[in-house]
């Protein structure tokens, strides 16, 4: 068994009684009544030094489970899993020998309308670095958060069609809780060569390695007091977990497709490609693996120009791009409603996103090895085209605002194939009079693609005329000022 395939999951199938064990402990929190045995195929590791009496494995999970419990319900402001009554109101966990999970929680009496009561096991043998990926009291904590928050989500609401979530949620909780400990990183190596599925897929290890997209979810859009997955849960009551997602991130401005996308660029910018100018990259994205291509090799493409058919949803999909000149280039790209996409540009830690929108990029080729289209896509049977051409003479790419208003900058965008000694801008208006003038410094003057931002004095309303003048050229433009 590879240590990725090991899981933290929750039963969909109720055990028959819970199992007996010889002896148990209260937690200090209150909340927890740990059953365990010291001997036999059920025992514990037989180490007290924390206690007299109290093995050390037990001693440390009635610590994690009441400082987890704490976040999830103090903190976070999760709602109290429903009292069981069978043995106590507490939470029940049991210390059980398995070689196949971290842990497990299973759902028990549905009390009505999806919600459970719920108790969770903990396997003896987490010490086992042969088996397990993350091991001994590092691999209890992040066992004790994640079973935890199942019993948490179970008191929620259960549907079938939602366990992805309930195990994106919870493999996000571990690093939420204890940051320190990237038990993650397993799940993530699988999603680097199986990114290829639907995010709402129950099937294989899609629940695990897909968690991704809470973490990224959460540094985008969560603050202080306002944790976007909570939310989320909070919606799960009344609808399946993907409307959830849906529209909880339409009431933050936001939409599935481009939660998709900015998730994509995520996992792309990871590993040689973690680049610093990204703003919601993964916390240890240096320590993380680049997605690659090995199982979807029909999604590399030579091409400049080609046509993509999207027919899985929702989706975030990968196609790397080589081959492309070192020109300066323009790259455009049209993609149906409900699709969000992003060229990156990979070079090392100075690999970049170009959001996809209306306009078109200018990108310089010689800066970067390959590229990257990352597609986020909540469309069913979407398509799309990209192409890039390379430029062979001085020209504007563009400029923006436009109309432009009183006291506002207007960004120039252009590029020049060949170094100059002269560069001036000017303003002018119809009739042909300079009303702006001003030489630009040598940054302004070299071949590459450039951008100048600058505030126009104070105009009549009308059109204009912008003219940036070099040594053998001039590139203009028409704007429209109001004043």
């Amino acid at each position: 068994m590879a240590l990725s395939d090991l899981k933290k999951p929750f039963s969909t199938l109720t055990r028959t009684s819970r199992p007996p064990r010889d002896h148990h402990i209260a937690t200090p929190g209150g909340h927890f009544i740990i059953h365990y045995n010291n001997s036999g195929l059920h025992a514990v590791p037989q180490d007290y030094t924390l206690n007299d009496s109290i093995p050390d494995f037990v001693f440390k999970a009635a610590e994690y489970l009441d400082e987890s419990y704490s976040m999830l319900h103090d903190s976070l402001g999760y709602d109290h899993p429903p009292i069981d009554n069978i043995e106590s109101p507490e939470i029940d966990v049991y210390f059980n020998y398995d070689l196949s999970y971290y842990g497990v929680t299973y759902p028990e009496t549905d009390l009505g309308n999806g919600e459970y009561t719920s108790y969770l096991t903990l396997s003896t043998q987490l010490e086992d670095s042969t088996i397990f990926y993350t091991h001994g009291l590092e691999g209890l904590r992040v066992t004790c958060a994640h079973e935890l928050f199942h019993i948490f989500q179970l008191g929620y609401k259960y549907r079938s069609s939602d366990l992805y979530y309930f195990e994106f949620s919870s493999v996000w909780f571990e690093e939420y809780m204890y940051p320190e400990i990237n038990d993650y990183h397993s799940y993530f190596s699988d999603y680097v060569d199986g990114w290829d599925v639907v995010l709402t897929s129950n099937s294989g290890m899609n629940p695990y390695q897909s968690a991704g997209f809470n973490f990224y979810i959460d540094k985008h859009f969560s603050s202080p007091g306002n944790n976007i997955i909570q939310h989320i849960w909070d919606r799960i009551l009344t609808v399946n977990a993907i409307t959830a997602i849906r529209n909880e991130l339409e009431s933050r401005g936001s939409s599935l497709e481009e939660a998709l996308n900015g998730w994509g660029c995520s996992q792309v910018l990871c590993g040689p490609f973690s680049a610093p100018n990204f703003q919601y990259s993964f916390d240890d994205a240096a320590e993380l693996e680049s997605i690659n291509f090995s199982r979807n090799t029909d999604h590399l493409l030579t091409s400049a120009t080609d046509d993509i058919a999207l027919t899985k949803t929702p989706i975030t999909s990968y196609y790397k791009i080589s081959g492309i000149p070192s020109n300066i280039l323009l790259f455009e790209a049209m993609f149906d409603n409900d699709v969000s996409a992003s060229l990156i540009g990979l070079n090392d830690d100075q690999s970049k996103v170009y959001p996809i929108g209306s306009q078109s990029i200018i990108i310089d080729g010689a800066d970067y090895d390959d590229y990257i289209l990352v597609i986020g896509s909540d469309a069913s049977n979407a398509s799309g085209s990209y192409a890039f051409t390379a430029l062979y003479e001085d020209q504007m790419a563009a400029l923006y605002p436009n109309p432009l208003s009183s006291g506002e900058k207007i960004t120039l965008s252009y590029v020049l194939l060949e170094d100059n000694q002269k560069a001036n801008l000017s303003i002018y208006n119809l009739s042909g009079r300079s009303v702006y003038s001003r030489s630009l410094s040598s940054t302004y003057k070299v071949a590459g693609l450039h951008d100048l931002s600058f505030t126009p004095p104070a105009l009549s309303s009308g059109l204009y005329i912008v003219a940036l003048q070099f040594d053998d050229t001039v590139i203009a433009e028409k704007f429209t000022y109001l004043k």
